[in-house]
């Protein structure tokens, strides 16, 4: 609703739900009738008490009038009123339409919220967006806003955003729930209201009995806000992730959730919310909590950010715990379990998932175990998510072993990861897919592919790099239409655009530069071979790519600057001029320093301590890590880095060799191995290390 709302009476003789607002409580309306006697305002009231949860409080008053429900999907709104009765109510409905072209329709009160428009048009288009992956054919729903007074403001676009996303999904609210949030147009994300406007928030929502209001993860809660009987509950920013936050079993005791709509929830939340790293991972682990609840004991107990109490959950610390339980813990976990497998196997797939792009691979592989004792339990879903669990979820569980240097499957064993992601591949390629699946089946074999590569990399194996490239390539022709139009343009996926294919074609050709000259590579100075500079130069769609990339250096992602970088050595454009174009429009960052070296030399102090400050977790060796988890395969990019500060003569703080000062990893096996192996022959790592 509105942050601020102007006094006005109520002289009118129509009677509505903005009519019904302005009264200051459920009681007083009760009272009001007997003083007008009009049916119409028990009918207006009964439905109100329903939605709020309190319909006792018309028990005795004409049982025979039927109340005048609020539609299934209704969101409360307050309003920042002061006064002797401070703050007011509204609500903000939406109805599902089966495809609906053009401006959002949108009904309300008389009593208008200026600049309401924009605000609800910009929450809207985002909230659609958000859907995209599970209802490609989505309508913009029709709305109502009603409040009982003119406003100004934007803290009704959380309440639109909510009540949205349930009517598409066809789920209903809770009752007495209200939601207070701003949104962010150019972000299109929600943002946290003015704390001094909650304050007569609080004290409207107790008047009305709302024991529950929503707040932007973040959201700074005054003492003078915090009521008895008035919970502030904080749901994520991003419009994809509104939903997870709000269906969860702990939190709908006597609102039954449909099993399929919490299954879609958890499927946006993954892929819309999770997969594109901007939620904290203690976020993630807090809305997930409730599917996993036989495994978390400390989650929900931990501060959040913005309680109001100064105390943040930092993910960065070693010291948060996101452990995995032990397997023992998961087969104790599940000897008495009764809810729908597939809830838990999602939630656990997501915490692995954030955990594995967090760079915590130890922790991602533990709560893969948990999704892996829920393989094949319950019903497959139909249509996308069930293509996920078949086709995706084989893919993410061979990255994790990829991530811990497993690179190949144990020979007996029919079930490891990467025989898995073989069989989805084969199913694949043996079947009419849809166009999804072919989505799928790209992002798979460029799982396999990564697999190929590293293991030809760490073989010094110049024919495994063409073994691999078949997995890369054989999907080209379709590369445009399958990312750019499908999965960017159509389902609105992060991190799914044609770029990153672009920088794996290009990660591709570094490779075989690589091992065509394995000590010449190690040296800033390295050339790059004929035979791979003519091969870049005859592809004409990726130098179109490169020069594209150039006309925006200001606009590159890290990675798609590190594809220019590597870009410009495959076609021998190395020029120092070049790199400093780049350091002038970006910080420096670990993603990029390394191939920045092919421009300015390893002993520029920008590489320099660029590759220092990189290497600062993963120093110490001989001393006990806070947390083990952490070192993944981080672990072995951090001895690239130090090998090429040592091969530039940059002492280290102890004077040692860096190669020496990286701390080795406990485990896994896989991994510990592979970092013994790497360290041991100095000359090649730069060529073997994976990434």
């Amino acid at each position: 609703m509105s942050e601020s709302v102007n006094h006005q009476s109520d002289g009118s003789t129509v009677l509505d739900w903005a009519a019904i607002y302005r009264d200051p409580d459920l009681a007083s309306g009760r009272t009001r009738y007997h003083e007008d006697l009009r049916y119409e305002r028990i009918a207006f009231g009964r439905g109100l008490a329903e939605r709020l949860g309190s319909p006792d409080v018309y028990d005795g008053v004409r049982p025979e009038v039927e109340p005048r429900r609020l539609p299934s999907a209704t969101i409360f709104i307050l309003g920042a009123t002061t006064g002797e009765t401070p703050g007011c109510l509204g609500h903000v409905s939406a109805a599902s339409t089966i495809r609906s072209f053009g401006l959002v329709t949108l009904g309300g009160s008389a009593a208008t919220i200026h600049g309401s428009e924009e605000v609800v048009a910009g929450v809207i288009a985002a909230t659609l967006d958000a859907i995209r992956p599970l209802a490609p054919d989505a309508g913009s729903p029709q709305l109502e806003v009603v409040t009982p007074r003119e406003g100004e403001g934007d803290s009704h676009a959380l309440a639109v955003g909510m009540v949205a996303l349930h009517a598409l999904l066809g789920a209903s609210t809770p009752r007495g729930m209200a939601a207070t949030g701003g949104f962010d147009l150019e972000t299109r994300r929600f943002t946290p209201v003015s704390p001094l406007t909650l304050a007569a928030k609080a004290a409207a929502a107790r008047r009305w009995g709302i024991a529950r209001v929503l707040v932007v993860d973040g959201q700074s809660i005054p003492r003078s806000a915090r009521l008895p009987g008035v919970e502030w509950v904080p749901v994520s920013a991003d419009p994809a992730g509104l939903l997870l936050t709000l269906l969860q079993p702990t939190t709908v005791k006597d609102h039954p959730v449909s099993q399929d709509v919490l299954r879609r929830a958890l499927a946006l939340y993954d892929i819309q919310v999770a997969r594109s790293r901007r939620e904290p991972l203690s976020t993630v682990f807090r809305v997930t909590s409730p599917y996993l609840a036989m495994f978390d004991t400390e989650v929900g107990s931990r501060p959040q950010s913005g309680s109001g109490d100064g105390v943040e959950v930092d993910d960065s610390d070693p010291a948060t715990d996101f452990t995995p339980p032990t397997e023992i813990e998961v087969e104790e976990g599940f000897r008495h379990f009764g809810g729908d497998p597939i809830l838990a196997l999602l939630a656990a797939d997501i915490r692995s998932r954030v955990l594995l792009h967090a760079g915590r691979t130890v922790d991602s592989s533990g709560w893969n175990r948990v999704v892996a004792a829920l393989r094949g339990r319950g019903d497959l879903p139909p249509g996308l998510l069930g293509d996920h669990l078949l086709h995706q979820q084989p893919a993410h569980e061979s990255m994790i072993a990829i991530d811990l240097a497993l690179l190949d499957d144990d020979s007996n064993d029919s079930n490891g990861p990467h025989a898995r992601l073989d069989l989805a591949i084969a199913s694949l390629d043996r079947a009419w897919t849809t166009r999804h699946q072919k989505l799928l089946h790209l992002f798979a074999t460029n799982t396999r592919w990564r697999r190929r590569l590293y293991r030809a990399r760490r073989d010094l194996d110049l024919d495994g790099v063409a073994e691999a490239s078949g997995d890369l390539l054989r999907l080209r022709p379709l590369w445009s239409g399958l990312l750019e139009e499908h999965a960017t343009r159509n389902l609105r996926m992060g991190n799914s655009g044609l770029a990153r294919q672009w920088n794996y074609l290009i990660e591709h050709h570094l490779t075989h530069a690589g091992l065509l000259d394995v000590t010449g590579h190690a040296v800033a100075a390295a050339r790059v071979p004929g035979e791979v500079r003519d091969q870049v130069l005859a592809d004409a769609d990726l130098v179109a790519e490169i020069r594209r990339r150039e006309r925006d250096i200001a606009g590159l992602s890290a990675f798609d600057l590190r594809g220019l970088l590597q870009g410009w050595w495959l076609m021998d454009e190395v020029e120092v001029e070049r790199g400093r174009r780049v350091l002038d429009s970006h910080q420096p960052d670990p993603t990029w320093i390394e191939s920045m070296r092919r421009f300015v030399g390893d002993d520029d102090p920008v590489v320099v301590d660029g590759l220092r400050a990189a290497l600062t977790p993963h120093l110490g060796e001989g001393l006990s890590e806070a947390n083990e988890s952490v070192a993944g395969v981080g672990r072995l990019v951090a001895l690239r880095r130090a090998a090429i500060l040592d091969a530039a003569g940059i002492r280290s703080v102890s004077r040692s060799r860096w190669l020496d000062s990286i701390r080795t990893p406990v485990g896994p096996e896989s991994l510990r191995r592979a970092f013994l192996d790497l360290r041991a022959a100095p000359q090649s790592i730069v060529v073997r290390t994976p990434y």
